[in-house]
């Protein structure tokens, strides 16, 4: 049974005016042992802290190899936990969340900044290929059996100088073209700028 704040308190003034752990154990209605762990660590939280910290330490493989063989044991029983106290607490644990986004994002503003640069610099064709992805969903131009992968590997491995273009354009004059692999090519960036959205 977990012990509330209230019976935290009441622990406290059971100790405080002399009474000995088995009456605080019967007017709690917990047993012995439970009571007698409970005031060691309340009278000595810090020492309990760090003797916990030692033995995370000296058993961390046992712990994790214990985590993971309780999880799969329990599965079930742990989502179904897990999705009910998510959605009674929604509200709480989204304002959580947010408040701790936005504390994360200040302290770290400048961090992010040079990482987000770099990211860009790193994954330009990879950008490209989202960024087309998403005007093609736009305009309702990619099928449902349009190959995503091939897509996302022929924007990566664009050559250095050059663009990838639709050859019939998804947004054209007089025809309109999909997204997908078949209707792809490799333009220069001048011969792109020429060919606009016509298509011959």
């Amino acid at each position: 049974m977990k012990w509330t704040e209230q019976d935290i308190e009441d622990l406290r003034l059971g100790v405080s005016i002399g009474l000995d752990r088995k009456e605080i154990a019967q007017i709690l209605g917990r047993t012995y042992s439970a009571v007698r762990a409970k005031i060691h660590v309340v009278q000595n939280p810090k020492g309990v802290a760090e003797s916990m910290k030692k033995w995370w330490k000296a058993n961390q493989k046992y712990k994790t190899s214990y985590n993971e063989e309780y999880y799969e044991r329990n599965r079930d029983k742990i989502l179904t936990r897990q999705k009910e106290y998510y959605t009674t607490n929604k509200d709480a644990i989204r304002a959580k969340q947010n408040e701790y986004h936005k504390r994360y994002y200040q302290e770290n503003k400048e961090r992010i900044a040079i990482y987000k640069a770099e990211y860009h610099q790193n994954n330009k064709g990879l950008r490209r290929g989202y960024s087309a992805a998403y005007r093609a969903r736009k305009l309702n131009a990619t099928p449902s059996w349009s190959e995503a992968e091939a897509i996302r590997e022929f924007y990566l491995n664009k050559p250095v100088g050059f663009e990838v273009d639709h050859i019939i354009p998804i947004k054209g004059v007089n025809i309109c073209g999909l997204h997908v692999i078949s209707n792809l090519q490799y333009l220069t960036i001048e011969d792109n700028r020429r060919k606009g959205n016509k298509y011959d």
